[in-house]
């Protein structure tokens, strides 16, 4: 089982939180930016992706 907690801010700048449980995960892909390619992105169930706002 795995278990996720998101904290997500949309554009109403309010953040929200969501829990997500998944059972009978068989692969999990973490990569960069690449895998989620337009081109690519058929092949997945699911897709999170994170924006972690890079500073100079």
């Amino acid at each position: 089982m795995i278990n996720l907690t998101t904290l997500l801010t949309g554009i109403t700048g309010i953040p929200q939180t969501y829990y997500y449980q998944f059972f009978n995960v068989d692969v999990i892909v973490l990569e960069g930016r690449f895998l989620l390619k337009r081109s690519l992105q058929h092949f997945y169930d699911f897709q999170i992706w994170i924006d972690e706002g890079i500073e100079p």
